[in-house]
């Protein structure tokens, strides 16, 4: 998956009149989703005390970074609508 800011972003921004700023903050918000996926993975897969505690180390904070970056978006007014359209943006 990549989050880099391409062509095709660029080309939603200028039809959507979207804030710079808000673009990036949808990538954050992809890229913190993804995160919080692998770091569910990765609990799955730990095996033994130290895997387990540092899995779930991981997993909370990354639940964490993805929960604060929805809520900065629900308080500046980010539509879900518009993390959906743009969400695989640039998965070629």
């Amino acid at each position: 998956m990549r989050f880099c800011l391409d062509r095709l972003k660029l080309r939603f921004l200028r039809r959507s009149h979207m804030l710079p700023e808000h673009l990036l903050l949808i990538q954050e918000i992809n890229k913190a989703k993804a995160d919080w996926i692998a770091a569910q993975n990765r609990f799955g897969e730990a095996v033994g005390k130290d895997q387990v505690d540092y899995a779930i180390y991981l997993l909370e904070a990354a639940e964490k970074k993805y929960e604060l970056l929805l809520k900065h978006a629900k308080n500046i007014h980010l539509r879900a609508q518009s993390l959906e359209n743009r969400e695989h943006v640039g998965d070629e």
